[in-house]
């Protein structure tokens, strides 16, 4: 191995070992992973819906024995909560559970599995002394995390929508996956004229950024965009409507003097959010 790659992998060693050392100074909580697998004693699919006070990650249906994921990392404060719905068909009711709360959760779990029964959502192999799953009933309200009343006092951005449409010109479908620097929000597999939506809340900072891939069959790379940039999109919408093109990507009905859509190309490089 010439110097110079001796001198590079000793700066990446460095690098990895110095960014341990920050996060255990500062105390920065790990990345967490929540999994939710369909396990109902019916045998017969389940509509999840997940959301925290900042994001809405949209309907997921999973079959029996299927599963979803997503990614963040919580926040400073201990306050990070992400609940979500549970319907099925013969249900009388909607179901709520919260699956990540930090109070309850940060020494249990940083992969939190959650299997979902019908009387009850279990956790897999917490981060106790004997290391048995975990059982806890659903609630039948939607927790209350209300902002508006903050909102105007404290200049809280406003909730943004992000939308994705397929209408690429081949008629295709399109494999999406979103991200931000502190969550994944796994991948959506969007036919000709279907879309996905995310909900957020942007930060105080203006630094807000959210990034997608692009796929789709015949295509040579893999195409990246920023769904919202913070710095370009924040006079331009809230409700920010997407439609993937071939060569670009573009914003329907942005809040400019003519409303005419903009599009932008496409990049051919993860964005670096370090």
């Amino acid at each position: 191995m010439g110097s110079s790659s001796t001198l590079a992998l000793s700066s990446l060693i460095l690098f990895f070992t110095s960014l341990h050392a920050i996060q255990g100074a500062f105390l920065i909580p790990p990345e967490t992973t929540v999994t939710i697998v369909n396990q109902i004693e019916y045998g017969i699919p389940v509509t999840v819906h997940c959301k925290s006070k900042n994001d809405d990650l949209g309907l997921h249906v999973l079959p029996l024995g299927q599963s979803y994921s997503f990614k963040f990392r919580p926040n400073l404060l201990g306050t990070t909560l992400f609940y979500c719905s549970f319907v099925w068909t013969g249900q009388h009711q909607i179901y709520w559970f919260n699956v990540f709360d930090h109070k309850r959760d940060a020494g249990l779990c940083t992969t939190c599995t959650w299997i979902i029964h019908e009387y009850s959502m279990c956790l897999q192999n917490p981060k106790t002394a004997d290391g048995k799953q975990i059982c806890y009933n659903y609630g039948d309200k939607e927790p209350s995390i209300i902002l508006h009343a903050i909102q105007g006092a404290f200049l809280i951005p406003p909730e943004t929508t992000v939308t994705i449409v397929n209408q690429i010109e081949y008629g295709i479908p399109v494999t999406v996956h979103c991200k931000s620097k502190n969550d994944d929000l796994g991948l959506h597999v969007l036919p000709l004229g279907q879309s996905y939506s995310f909900k957020f809340r942007p930060n105080l900072l203006g630094t807000t950024l959210f990034y997608c891939s692009f796929v789709w069959t015949g295509q040579h790379q893999i195409y990246w965009f920023n769904v919202f940039d913070h710095k370009r999109d924040a006079g331009l919408c809230t409700t920010c409507t997407w439609i993937i093109h071939e060569y670009s990507m573009c914003l329907q009905n942005p809040k400019t003097a003519d409303g005419k859509q903009i599009c932008y190309n496409y990049g051919d490089k993860e964005p670096s959010i370090m």
